[in-house]
């Protein structure tokens, strides 16, 4: 009878060893488990970080390649637009050379115009100057003559 008592509390014993042992793996192996879901939650956290790292990065990437693009539009639009401004310029430039060239032409023709005028009434001048001398010298020629027949009649009156 004590050797069945001595059996009957081994196996009891054993028992209770056993499902303390159980306890215990279970246990460790519940912490286990959650320490693995901890770290799988941790990895795709970083996981997921660096995703969202990656497409920021893409993105900022597309950004800069789109600010570079439009840099370079701009830049072939600036050139544009500083040909057209240089060519507008030349134009300008050479529009008021050709009014100037015309303003001093119409300004020499004016000029040239007024000194044929005016040279045109010297000569006219001249020649009535001319015109005047001529008539009085001959009319002094005649009084001359007259004064000469007159002398002369009184002359052979004598």
């Amino acid at each position: 009878a004590a050797s069945a008592r001595l059996n009957a509390a081994v196996n009891e014993a054993r028992r209770e060893a056993t499902a303390t042992a159980q306890a215990a793996a279970q246990q460790e192996l519940a912490k286990a488990a959650a320490e693995l879901e901890a770290a799988r939650a941790e990895a795709a956290g970083a996981i997921g970080e660096a995703k969202a790292e990656a497409v920021a990065m893409a993105q900022k990437a597309a950004e800069a390649s789109a600010a570079a693009a439009a840099a370079q539009q701009g830049s072939e639009a600036s050139e544009g637009a500083l040909d057209a401004a240089v060519q507008h310029a030349v134009r300008e430039a050479l529009a008021q050379a050709q009014e100037e060239a015309e303003r001093m032409r119409a300004e020499f023709e004016s000029t040239m115009a007024d000194r044929v005028a005016e040279a045109a009434q010297a000569a006219r001048a001249e020649a009535e100057a001319e015109a005047e001398a001529k008539a009085k010298a001959e009319a002094r020629e005649a009084e001359l003559r007259e004064a000469a027949a007159a002398a002369h009649a009184r002359e052979e009156a004598r």
